[in-house]
């Protein structure tokens, strides 16, 4: 059996810090909100932490947040 994708696929991109004392640290408050934003759209999966969200400029502990905060 095949499974049944319906919607786009979402890839939120990957909101950082652009200034301040937590400069470059990923911004979870704007990426929880980014992704509500596209879930609430109905899209037929959501990749968080891809190509297009910046996991190769993420420490692998801010890995985890990302995937935690999508979730």
């Amino acid at each position: 059996m095949r499974p049944n994708f319906d919607g786009v696929l979402f890839f939120p991109v990957t909101p950082f810090v652009p200034s301040g004392p937590e400069e470059g640290s990923v911004d979870l408050d704007a990426l929880a909100r980014h992704i509500a934003k596209g879930v609430d759209a109905g899209p037929g999966g959501v990749f968080a932490a891809c190509g297009t969200g910046e996991f190769h400029a993420m420490e692998v502990n801010e890995f985890g947040h990302v995937v935690r905060t999508a979730v």
